[in-house]
């Protein structure tokens, strides 16, 4: 994004010395400033995230062609499709080629993979591409074979690695490349749900844990164009549509309050599942292999019984939301999920649980529809109090109200059940918080090394979140030089630096914008001769407050961050990073 002069002067031809005049001008007439070139990023990262996320569900459509030789359109027909004996040796394929890939990424990968959430979270965005992407792989093993696992995780992981590739190709700042990472994760959950706003909504109230515009509008423009994208390609419905949903009397909705304790307990209970599979089933990583193997076996033998089994339980919650499933159907589907999601993750396997949290609630407020009918509670409530089962369970599993009750009803369009939703997902919150429930994500936004954005504001220095290529002039480049490097950085000032990079001063573009009027002006100046002193600089041990009181003082939109012991320059912050960081770092603090 920044770039530095070479020695070598570049010349520049009248005609090339008029368009860019005429570039300088326009971009101050059109008052383009920073926030819209971020805006710009979250549309190309927006393209981006939904372009792997379809990637990545081909792939695995392919793959499961591969391995099963059945043409579906989900892994549950796909095993309905083949015999018993296919059904056991698919998974176990499936669990030896996803073992292998970890085995392989962890003895010959040097680099650890990150997760998106850490990386937001807790990171400076930065996500390592190979080991990132052969976790992926593994789950692509996992998930086409008919892992009981979910897809969403590995999915988003590749949509956000993708995002964070081209954010460090471009040099952005940490607090601007956890941004784009943010945008990528949304869109690549906008692209596996058709639900922009719960996409945003999980980022922010998960991963991020704090809600403000400056960081929901851009994920809000990249989960939009994610959306359109999609739309443009032919997926159009609603996941799970259920559109005319809707309770008969206040009785029916008031009962989602018992709905909801009973989603909330059981959520406790699954969460604490997770954790002892986890520790009895994780165990050495040279048998990783043999572990994905063995759970591969376990869901085979399970499908043998019933199909169903396999997979994320997407076509479970379909066939909840069309009602064709049978109150004993789903009784078997709720315990045989419970235990096979609980052993294929205890073992390793690399996938997600937003899918079957959200098929354990649903089968929850499906079953607790027909116990209300089994006691004369009449009317058809089934399809709702499903989705208010989902959006109770996941408040508990994620301890996330709002992203929940937004995410259910984007993805099925159930406007009308607005209000016993948020009564379900209140009273859910209330519960986890009496029951001490930790998040399902809560080792992914913890485990990892602490950064700028993990630590208290008075620890956060200058440096901490400074780029550390600024754009940069020589006192004697020309209008052409100028012109060309503001073009490359809009909205941001360009600085001059002397012999051994000594930093001699600031130029801002309005100063620059006077000489682009006139062409002869134009052709005259030099760096030096438009280069400003008295713009202050940061220091890179400089605190966030006392950066924030220099910003205010200058008036300005970006400054150098200069050594003060050398004089040398080592970065730029920009106003708007300086405040993100800052807002977001105080809204945790008091959160804690």
């Amino acid at each position: 994004m920044a770039t530095s002069q070479a020695k070598k002067k570049k010349t520049f031809s009248p005609l090339s010395l008029a368009w860019l005049r005429f570039a300088v001008e326009l971009l101050q007439k059109l008052h383009i400033q920073d926030r819209h070139f971020v805006y710009l990023w979250a549309i190309f990262v927006g393209i981006l995230g939904a372009c792997v996320a379809l990637a990545f569900e081909y792939s695995t459509e392919f793959l499961q062609w591969i391995l099963t030789g059945a043409h579906a359109e989900t892994r549950v027909d796909a095993f309905e499709q083949i015999g018993d004996w296919r059904r056991i040796a698919v998974p176990v394929v499936g669990g030896l080629l996803a073992g292998l890939t970890l085995l392989f990424t962890h003895k010959f990968v040097p680099a650890k993979a990150t997760e998106y959430m850490e990386a937001v979270s807790l990171g400076s965005g930065k996500i390592p591409v190979r080991p990132s992407l052969l976790r992926c792989l593994s789950a692509i093993f996992s998930i086409s074979s008919g892992a009981a696992i979910g897809k969403e995780g590995p999915l988003v992981q590749t949509a956000a690695v993708a995002a964070s590739t081209l954010g460090q190709k471009f040099k952005l700042s940490a607090p601007r490349l956890r941004l784009m990472v943010a945008c990528g994760a949304a869109a690549g959950i906008t692209a596996a749900f058709h639900a922009p706003l719960g996409a945003c909504l999980f980022v922010s109230e998960i991963v991020l844990g704090t809600l403000s515009i400056n960081i929901l509008a851009p994920m809000l423009i990249a989960s939009s164009t994610s959306f359109v994208l999609m739309h443009m390609l032919g997926k159009q419905k609603p996941i799970y549509e259920a559109a005319s949903t809707t309770f008969g009397d206040i009785n029916q909705v008031l009962l989602c309050i018992v709905l909801a304790i009973i989603a909330a307990c059981v959520a406790k209970g699954w969460l604490v599942l997770l954790k002892v599979s986890r520790s009895y089933l994780n165990g050495k990583r040279q048998f990783l292999p043999l572990r994905l193997m063995l759970a591969g076996l376990f869901v085979g033998l399970l499908a043998c019984y019933d199909p169903h089994v396999v997979g994320n339980g997407a076509e479970i919650i379909a066939g909840l939301v069309q009602t064709v499933f049978t109150p004993e159907q789903a009784s078997i589907f709720l315990v045989l999920k419970i235990v096979a999601v609980a052993v294929v993750f205890g073992c390793g396997t690399v996938g997600g649980a937003l899918t079957p949290s959200l098929m354990i609630g649903g089968l929850l407020g499906f079953l607790f529809s027909t116990a209300l009918t089994a006691m004369g509670i009449g009317g058809d409530h089934a399809v709702a109090y499903t989705m208010v089962g989902m959006a109770a369970f996941f408040t508990t599993a994620a301890n996330a109200p709002l992203t929940s009750l937004v995410l259910v009803v984007e993805f099925s369009m159930a406007g009308t059940l607005i209000f016993p939703l948020i009564l379900a997902v209140v009273c859910s919150h209330a519960m986890s918080m009496l029951l001490k429930a930790k998040s399902m994500y809560y080792d992914s936004l913890t485990n990892g090394p602490r950064t700028a954005f993990d630590k208290h504001l008075g620890d956060v220095s200058v440096s901490d979140i400074a780029r550390t290529t600024p754009a940069v002039v020589e006192p004697g480049d020309k209008f052409g030089s100028i012109a060309t490097i503001l073009l490359k950085n809009p909205g941001e000032n360009v600085f001059v630096e002397g012999k051994n990079k000594l930093f001699l001063g600031t130029i801002i573009p309005e100063d620059v914008m006077t000489f682009a009027k006139s062409a002869t002006l134009a052709n005259t100046v030099i760096a030096i001769d438009v280069m400003r002193e008295d713009i202050p600089v940061l220091s890179p041990e400089m605190g966030l407050p006392a950066a924030l009181g220099t910003f205010t003082a200058s008036g300005m939109d970006s400054l150098a961050v200069v050594h003060p012991d050398t004089g040398k320059i080592s970065g730029i912050v920009s106003k708007g990073d300086l405040y993100q960081v800052i807002s977001e770092i105080m809204k945790r603090e008091k959160l804690k």
